[in-house]
């Protein structure tokens, strides 16, 4: 392929209005990245593009060279979604029937509500990837698997979940999600001891746990284990941070009354949602992870690791794939409130072995989800694919 070349890369993203306003921007810094880290070596990179919404309120141009196509339906999504968009993808072809699209990316998994992106590639006659975060399952979901040339998987757990519901092993690539090592940086970000509580000028060690407050995180078990952790080392701090999906605070006012059925209600920092993450972990000495389902990809826990902290995280999905037991962190199985417990105890009573921990993380966070490493397999994968489909043509 002519490294000279730009491939035009249309990119599909479907949000109902609240899904896009809490989700974009992910996706469009890799590309940002992608394009920064391509002008450094001086190769070649893909050319992203975006139009408008139907409602014309949510597109907007990310960079010049790096756009993506967006599509909202709003309040009536998952109706809508249910429904094949032939008119739309029409009026996508027809915005830029003056350009050669060279390939479809389906940012956020399998769904009819992706079906424009299939429509598209059918059109132009291009390959059709997809990025896929979760474990989506179904006949509905192999049916619509069917025409992807490519999945972009989060993490081996994914690809096998894929391939046991029936879409082809060699149509699956497993591309750890980036992380930003420049936002996620111990050296940059000091802690600030947010957290910290009087101990006559001793430093309390903090566990925490981060994320949103849906019931398969897990935030449980880690309530009913750091009763176990303040009860036996009562020196140390929990903290929980996040809020409902929906911010209606129904989960968290569980969660606190929890806290109080174990007697631990004034030993729980409940810290409610945060934008400010590399923040919060800089002010954790052990971040938790404690999900009772398996993770696609952990990403709390990546960059946790990118902030030098010891981790604990459960044993299945994505994180057991780059977290080692006793090198960059420890494991428990899911759902083990017992063994969470004992893990982070020994966390709490351990300085020395959370700072090897912390160090070996940051190491392995550097040299697997920085955003050129992800950018370039992205990358080659197109070109590959891309090649590949204009060979049969």
């Amino acid at each position: 392929m002519d490294p000279k070349k730009y491939l035009a890369v249309a990119v599909v993203s479907c949000h109902s209005n609240a899904e896009y306003l809490r989700n974009t921007g992910a996706f469009e810094r890799v590309v940002v990245d992608r394009a920064r880290m391509v002008k450094r070596n001086g190769k070649h990179a893909s050319r992203f593009i975006r139009s408008l919404s139907p409602s014309g309120s949510v597109g907007h141009t990310i960079t010049s060279t790096c756009l993506t196509l967006a599509k909202r339906f709003g309040p009536v999504a998952r109706l809508v979604g249910c429904v094949p968009t032939v008119g739309f993808a029409g009026r996508i072809a027809s915005t830029f029937s003056d350009l050669k699209i060279d390939g479809v990316y389906l940012n956020n998994g399998v769904s009819f509500s992706r079906n424009t992106g299939a429509l598209l590639a059918r059109r132009w006659n291009v390959p059709l990837f997809c990025k896929v975060q979760g474990f989506e399952s179904g006949r509905l979901v192999r049916i619509l698997a069917r025409p992807i040339d490519k999945f972009f998987v989060a993490s081996n757990a994914v690809a096998e979940h894929l391939v046991h519901i029936g879409c082809p092993p060699e149509h699956m690539t497993t591309v750890f999600e980036p992380v930003d090592t420049s936002l996620f940086d111990p050296d940059r970000v000091p802690a600030t001891g947010e957290f910290q509580i009087d101990r006559n000028g001793e430093h309390a060690p903090v566990f925490g746990i981060v994320g949103m407050l849906v019931d398969w995180k897990g935030q449980h078990v880690f309530l009913e284990a750091a009763a176990t952790v303040l009860s036996e080392s009562p020196h140390s701090v929990a903290v929980v941070v996040g809020d409902d999906p929906d911010m209606s605070g129904t989960r968290l006012k569980s969660l606190r009354e929890q806290a109080a059925e174990l007697g631990i209600a004034d030993k729980v920092v409940f810290a409610g949602f945060r934008d400010d993450v590399p923040r919060v972990l800089a002010n954790l000495d052990i971040v938790v992870h404690a999900s009772v389902r398996p993770e696609p990809f952990g990403t709390i826990i990546a960059e946790g690791m990118a902030m030098r902290k010891a981790v604990v995280a459960a044993r299945d999905g994505g994180p057991a794939e780059y977290v080692e037991h006793g090198k960059n962190g420890l494991l428990h199985e899911p759902g083990s409130a017992e063994q969470l417990a004992a893990a982070i105890t020994t966390l709490v009573r351990d300085a020395g072995l959370r700072q090897r921990l912390g160090e070996n993380g940051r190491t392995t966070v550097l040299e697997n989800f920085s955003a050129e490493s992800h950018a370039m397999k992205v990358q080659t994968t197109f070109d590959a694919v891309i090649e590949a489909h204009r060979s049969r043509i």
